[in-house]
């Protein structure tokens, strides 16, 4: 996970969508290419504004296509793109609450993300 509006990359995100998360899945293919012949190796780059890299983006269809042979619902790929980055939204969220030094008011958004990790709420 990258953050699209980091100083490093806002000059090519700028230019290109998606240009981060490209910059991420490169830096893990060299960072990992003494493991890459023993294991299966998919270098996930994904920015926080959303956007894929292509290793990433052909994995989840490689995933959805099997979502969707499996439980025979032809919009299971597409679902599936859809939570995604939901999820990688509310994960944002919980980083960016968990800084806050005040959440008076805040308490529904802490009790979402709480609930469900199946922990109680605390105040």
């Amino acid at each position: 996970m990258v953050d699209t509006l980091a100083k490093s990359y806002v000059g090519k995100t700028r230019e290109k969508v998606g240009a981060a998360a490209e910059d991420a899945e490169e830096r893990k293919i060299q960072k990992y290419q003494g493991i890459a012949s023993q294991y299966l190796f998919v270098p996930l780059g994904l920015e926080t504004f959303g956007s894929w890299g292509s290793a990433a983006t052909e994995l989840i269809n490689a995933i959805g296509k099997k979502l969707v042979e499996f439980s025979f619902e032809t919009r299971s790929l597409q679902c599936f793109k859809q939570r995604l980055p939901l999820a990688i939204q509310r994960g944002n969220a919980f980083w960016v609450m968990g800084t806050a030094k005040e959440t008076k008011g805040l308490e529904e958004t802490f009790y979402v993300l709480n609930l469900r990790k199946g922990r109680p709420v605390s105040t």
